[in-house]
């Protein structure tokens, strides 16, 4: 997932700062909270469903830096792939805003760029209101796990997508074709990644409006939704999409917004 360019320049110390605090156990427990609590209101899946998905949630790490990253026990050889992977996608300052999960020797990483982390958050943040902040960002890249390890629990899922109107967006005009048009599994098929991941990320934020009503808070974690713009790159649907429809119609943040109910789609559509 790419974010846009932070607005200002964060000094070396501010940023030190804000490593010491996300690197803290209220920091990581916080996130916990309230990715853990999305996947247990689940409750159209199984105890067992819900079990394997929250294994997954504890057993993902956050890279923020290189020293993270040696902390896990990885080979040398895997510290350098992660660092070629980080420069690939933080850029060779680390300045561009971004995150991305990997798969390295049978752990699960989430890599995020230090100019996602200096656009996010500010030193004047305590632990918490940092991974309040964070919320969307770290459930996302967190639902990439969550999706890919545990692709049949989102087969009615899917289906609910195919089936809504919102699906057209999914079509592009450039790809369009009368397969595409019969076998509507195409449309959303190439996207269900990201679709998977934003679900997460919603319902993740949802659990945390339960604690943090402030503006801004939200404002935060869905901000460079906006700042990306409508573009469908073919994989991460554009902002209508998105936005519009799989934020604006998950329950909790509905609720917290005051705003009306609009049906969506949710896992396990029975």
């Amino acid at each position: 997932m790419e974010y846009s360019p932070p607005h200002a320049i964060m000094s070396e110390v501010d940023y030190q700062t804000i490593l010491g605090k996300i690197r803290t156990a209220e920091f990581s427990s916080r996130l916990q909270e309230h990715i853990q609590g999305a996947i247990q209101e689940e409750t159209n899946l199984t105890q067992t469903q819900r079990q394997a998905l929250s294994k997954i949630a504890k057993e993902t790490h956050f890279v923020f830096e290189g020293e993270e990253a040696m902390e896990l026990g990885l080979s040398d050889q895997a510290l350098v792939f992660i660092r070629a992977i980080r420069v690939l996608n933080c850029g060779l300052e680390g300045s561009i805003p971004n995150a991305s999960a990997l798969y390295v020797e049978g752990r699960r990483i989430i890599s995020i760029c230090p100019g996602l982390v200096k656009r996010i958050v500010s030193p004047q943040q305590t632990a918490e209101e940092m991974a309040d902040a964070f919320t969307f960002v770290t459930a996302h890249e967190t639902g990439h796990f969550l999706f890919k390890e545990n692709i049949a629990f989102y087969e009615d899922y899917k289906e609910c997508l195919q089936d809504h109107p919102t699906h057209e967006q999914l079509a592009k005009e450039s790809t369009m074709n009368i397969f595409k048009i019969i076998f509507s599994e195409l449309r959303v098929g190439p996207h269900l990644n990201e679709i998977a991941a934003d679900y997460w990320g919603n319902r993740a934020v949802a659990q945390m409006l339960k604690k943090n009503t402030r503006a801004e808070t939200f404002r935060t974690n869905y901000h460079f939704i906006c700042t990306i713009g409508n573009h469908d790159d073919g994989e991460h649907p554009g902002l209508d999409y998105r936005f519009d429809f799989l934020t604006r119609n998950d329950p909790g943040i509905a609720n917290a917004l005051q705003c009306p109910l609009r049906p969506g789609c949710r896992l396990k559509n029975l």
